[in-house]
């Protein structure tokens, strides 16, 4: 049996696609994030050009394989052809397709290595004829029918070899060659039309018969196989050409370097001499590595006048051109996708559901750890659904696929690239209810997320799902008013230092200059007029309520049942309590029965946390919850004198607790916190929780008792504090004026 790996096995590939990082993005997003992480972040470099050699290498191999007809020596060809692209990544063309500039320079090895193996021979065969006159040996005659072909669809225009390239030697739909070129499905099919046509032309001239148009042959089945030790080489070889430096001994063979190093020393000894005719020709290419194949240099013949080899026993690729599949092979390509997805699926909850019965049975933190660290990775099992989706669009099991990966990865490329497909093709599905949570769409810098919530309301049917959306996209609209009001105050460089690895990947890293550029005024009026649409269209409409305990909008103080409901929560939250409102009072009294005024504290930053017994009881090794810790060192850094760190219990998500009970769990925090006590019989929430709206979250009050910043991590909110502080002393070292 075959071993290798093809477009189709990327499930046997966790290793490309780590954090969710490298699959879905285009050619030319994948080449950049090769050339910047190569050398500082390898293993994220190699993922990107790992999928570079995953998505174009079975054609590249075929292609060596068909104008060489020799694997030892197609091998190589392959490995010479992706070390010119990571020499050259920094060069090609970004409207330019990869997939075509990869099979003109591997057209250019070939032919390379053709040109050098047919002299060899003719030095043989001298020798052979001076040393034995009567040895008589001949070289057999080779069908080279498929070095002409490859050479002819090198010669076609870029923008027709493209198409050609990406249809019939990739085997790519119309629909996904156009969104991957970027053009019309129309323009696709036209230029298709033209290039076969021309093809046939020039093929009969030649004396071959154009494959595919009038008989279809079947290619061998293993030649889309790329040998996985070959693949991994490649990846590895790759990042040392690209930094300039020499690969390991026994990485890249010495016969695939001296490939490389022609086909490279031609295109900058050529580049400056042809560039001007070759783009009035319309064969300039990034790179030059494909201009070069259709105006081969001195001493390097076309493909087809190169001398003959015989070929070796095993068989040989047959290229075709095939044809607009029919209903039955697109009926077998479905059944075979779901199949896949079915498979993928059942096997990331097979293996889930294994390691959390081992984690109930482990008996000390040590095999837990052990058994944690073995766990099901989701990012391989989303590369492999994308692949699967993108293969088969706007089916039910590419809808499955999609759905899995924003469920189950929610953050990420590959996210992004899900939800984005999603509101091309499933926007309307009466499943996508799924989809509409916090934890899926609940981050306010996603492009894709706005996107598309903004689908959905367009465009599904059914009335509870688009209440739900609106409610989301309002939420969504006003986290981005809150972040952009927020940045007006504070550097967005510091803030792009402090985002979490995710969130660059989520939100792109250019997110605080990016939302620095909104205009929070108008992000709030839209906002505010969707929760008013919400309360008025969907005022009826009830809150899902899936999981037998409160969560999300169900834990809104008065315990909303309707959209209506928490729609106008949030809009009172909107106006009243954002980023840049005057704080309002809070009245009450603390854990030990004392009064207690939010307005005694002004002029001092306020750390306000809203914290249920949940966030500061110990709990995991007799500590409290993340979030407290990181707010303990914040208050732990700076004079009681000037901050003050202030709480306000509220309900849990688990038991109740009374009073007594909460101040234990507040005291083996050693959170320097002093609490106001505003729970009810039953977790019943208080008139402070009412009033601020809250649940759980963080609120950063200047001196002046100005919201600053709401619902942050720690580590913004220790940056925060430290610049409110720096701005009261400024202020307090200002002399008062004079009267």
């Amino acid at each position: 049996m075959a071993s290798g790996r093809s477009g189709g096995d990327l499930h046997r590939l966790p290793d490309l696609f780590h954090a969710g990082t490298a699959v879905g993005r285009r050619d030319h997003e994948l080449l950049e994030r090769f050339t910047s992480r190569v050398g500082t972040d390898d293993e994220v470099a190699e993922a990107a050009f790992a999928v570079l050699v995953d998505r174009h290498g079975p054609m590249v191999l075929r292609t060596c394989r068909s104008v060489l007809g020799d694997r030892d020596r197609a091998d190589d060809a392959f490995q010479a052809t992706f070390l010119v692209l990571a020499s050259r990544a920094r060069t090609v063309r970004r409207e330019g397709s990869v997939g075509a500039w990869l099979h003109g320079v591997a057209l250019r090895v070939a032919a390379n290595s053709r040109s050098s193996e047919a002299r060899r021979r003719r030095h043989e065969r001298n020798y052979a004829e001076t040393s034995s006159p009567s040895s008589g040996c001949a070289e057999g005659g080779f069908d080279d029918q498929d070095a002409v072909i490859h050479e002819e669809i090198g010669r076609l225009p870029d923008q027709y070899r493209s198409a050609v390239v990406l249809c019939y030697l990739q085997g790519l739909t119309h629909d996904q060659a156009a969104e991957r070129l970027g053009w019309p499905v129309g323009t696709v099919k036209r230029r298709l039309a033209w290039a076969r046509d021309r093809l046939r032309v020039r093929l009969t001239h030649r004396g071959v018969e154009p494959p595919g148009l009038e008989t279809a042959r079947t290619p061998d089945p293993t030649a889309a196989l790329i040998p996985t030790a070959l693949a991994e080489a490649t990846v590895r070889g790759a990042s040392f050409i690209a930094l300039g430096k020499a690969a390991p001994a026994g990485m890249v063979p010495a016969q695939a370097l001296l490939l490389m190093e022609g086909v490279l020393k031609a295109m900058t000894t050529r580049s400056a001499i042809l560039t001007a005719s070759l783009v009035a020709a319309g064969f300039a290419t990034a790179g030059f590595g494909v201009a070069a194949i259709s105006a081969p240099g001195a001493g390097s013949q076309p493909a087809a006048q190169q001398p003959a080899t015989p070929p070796p026993a095993a068989p040989k690729p047959i290229l075709r051109l095939p044809a607009e599949p029919s209903p039955e092979a697109r009926a077998t390509a479905l059944k075979r996708s779901e199949e896949n997805v079915r498979k993928l699926v059942d096997g990331y909850e097979t293996e889930t559901n294994a390691l959390r019965e081992a984690l109930q049975k482990a008996t000390t933190p040590e095999e837990r750890q052990a058994l944690f660290q073995k766990r099901a990775n989701p990012a391989a099992v989303a590369g492999a659904l994308l692949y699967e989706a993108e293969t088969t669009p706007g089916t039910p099991a590419a809808e499955e696929a999609l759905f899995w990966i924003v469920t189950h990865l929610p953050a990420g490329s590959m996210a992004e690239t899900a939800k984005d497909v999603i509101a091309r093709d499933h926007a309307a599905s009466e499943k996508i209810g799924s989809l509409l949570t916090p934890r899926h769409i609940g981050m306010s810098g996603s492009r894709a997320t706005e996107r598309l919530l903004r689908a959905i309301l367009d465009r599904n049917p059914g009335r509870e799902i688009r209440a739900e959306t609106c409610l989301q996209l309002a939420r969504f609209l006003d986290g981005q008013s809150s972040d952009a009001r927020m940045l007006r105050f504070y550097d967005p460089a510091q803030f792009g230092e402090l985002a979490s690895t995710i969130q660059k990947e989520a939100w792109g890293r250019d997110y605080p200059e990016r939302i620095q550029r909104m205009d929070p005024d108008a992000l709030k009026r839209e906002s505010e007029a969707l929760y008013e649409r919400a309360a008025r269209e969907f005022g009826d409409v009830p809150l899902p309520h899936p999981l037998p305990q409160l969560t999300g909008d169900l834990l809104l103080p008065g315990r909303p049942t309707t959209i209506g409901e928490v729609a106008k929560a949030y809009l009172h939250e909107s106006r009243d309590l954002g980023v840049g409102c005057l704080a309002p009072e809070i009245e009450g009294v603390d854990l030990e029965g004392r009064p207690m005024k939010l307005s005694d504290y002004r002029g001092k930053v306020v750390l306000l946390y809203f914290c249920a017994s949940d966030q500061i009881r110990p709990s995991n090794g007799d500590r409290p919850a993340p979030v407290t810790e990181g707010i303990r060192r914040v208050a732990d850094q700076h004079a009681k004198d000037a901050f003050a760190l202030l709480g306000v219990s509220t309900a849990s998500v688990n038991a109740p607790v009374d009073r007594e009970t909460f101040k234990e769990y507040v005291k083996s925090s050693g959170l320097p916190a002093r609490f106001w006590w505003d729970l009810g019989p039953d977790d019943a929430p208080g008139p402070i929780q009412k009033a601020w709206n809250a649940r759980m979250g963080l609120y950063v009050l200047d001196h002046r008792g100005v919201i600053r910043l709401k619902e942050n991590p720690p580590g913004l909110v220790e940056y925060v504090v430290a610049t409110l502080l720096k701005e009261k002393e400024a202020e307090d070292a200002r002399p008062a004026p004079r009267r």
